[in-house]
């Protein structure tokens, strides 16, 4: 029970796009440590590391397909994203996104102690 508790404490609500709806499009604050994840009418709140707490952060599932621009930098702290499906990861001019713990896809788990993606092709 205490182990669910915290893996759901710890994980965003799963991104889930629709085709024919257009990029996701994602923005973050550095300052408060939070994001939004929009495409069309469908947003999705995100957390990222706050400040020099590299625990904070939480688990991002994505799923559906689809191209993701990042109009910030991200920094996703203690967070791992996964995807479900394919997905491009991009910059809108020279963003990146780095995460300190862990990147799923393809059906493999990849670890490391830091990554800085610029731009990522993420296929299922």
């Amino acid at each position: 029970m205490q182990i669910t508790a915290n893996i759901n404490a710890d994980t965003d609500k799963p991104v889930t796009s629709e085709a024919g709806s257009g990029d996701i499009l994602w923005t973050f604050n550095s300052v408060t440590g939070t994001g939004q994840l929009v495409q069309g009418d469908n947003s999705w709140d995100m957390h990222g590391q706050k400040d020099l707490d590299l625990n904070y952060g939480k688990n991002l599932t994505f799923s559906g397909g689809g191209t993701i621009v990042l109009e910030n930098s991200v920094t996703q702290g203690a967070g791992a994203l996964t995807f479900n499906d394919d997905y491009v990861v991009k910059p809108l001019d020279d963003q990146t996104w780095i995460g300190g713990v862990s990147l799923s896809m393809m059906g493999t788990l990849l670890t490391g102690r830091s990554m800085v993606c610029q731009e990522m092709r993420c296929i299922n």
